[in-house]
């Protein structure tokens, strides 16, 4: 009995796509609420620092990893022939989630690097040394 290559892409993307949006839903409603109702904007910055550090370190890859897997189910199920699964959802599913890289790169990173930067912390935003 051999490995299917179809049900493990489609393992990996769905799985992975789960961990990437209970991470997301972790981080949008409870981390950042939570840090946000804190008062010591010394205790902030630093600790989002540190915690986008680990979420990008974390995310970028299970996106791809998602992506692809997605993309590699809507390969398989095309070469199988016209009546074989669901290509274009997966297709589209892969595109969906493997674009948030290249929209976090071509949108968000500007805004992340001034948000993580200490020096223009302390100038700008929370006039602390401890940022």
């Amino acid at each position: 009995m051999g490995v299917d290559a179809e049900a493990l892409a489609q393992l990996a993307a769905t799985g992975l796509a789960g961990i990437f949006a209970g991470a997301s839903m972790y981080i949008s409603v409870a981390q950042h609420p939570a840090l946000m109702e804190t008062d010591a904007l010394a205790f902030q910055a630093p600790f989002f620092r540190r915690m986008y550090f680990y979420a990008a370190r974390m995310q970028g890859p299970v996106a791809v990893g998602s992506g692809l897997s997605a993309l590699l189910v809507a390969w398989l199920q095309k070469q199988r022939g016209p009546h074989a699964g669901m290509p274009r959802l997966w297709l589209i599913s892969g595109c969906l989630i493997g674009g948030v890289v290249p929209f976090t790169m071509l949108k968000m990173l500007a805004l992340n690097d001034k948000l993580v930067d200490s020096k223009r912390c302390e100038r700008v935003y929370w006039h602390s040394p401890g940022c």
